[in-house]
C-alpha cells in the first residue's frame, strides 16, 4: 500500500505471484519470524533478515 512496510496479506500476494500458495497462519508465522519490532508488519531490514533466511 505504499507505506514501506509488508503486512502478511501483502507478503501473500507477492509470494502467489510467484507461483506460492502459503496458508494465513504461515504468513503470520513468516512476519513473526521476523518482525523484530513487534509491528506487525516487516519493514526493510527485516525484509533483508528473511530473504537471507530463505536462501540458505
Amino acid at each position: 500500500d505504499g507505506n514501506g512496510s509488508i503486512s502478511s496479506k501483502e507478503l501473500g500476494v507477492a509470494m502467489r505471484s510467484l507461483g506460492q500458495n502459503p496458508t494465513e497462519q504461515e504468513l503470520l508465522d513468516m512476519v513473526n519470524e521476523v518482525d523484530i519490532d513487534g509491528s506487525g508488519t516487516i519493514d526493510f531490514p527485516e525484509f533483508c533478515q528473511m530473504m537471507k533466511r530463505m536462501s540458505k
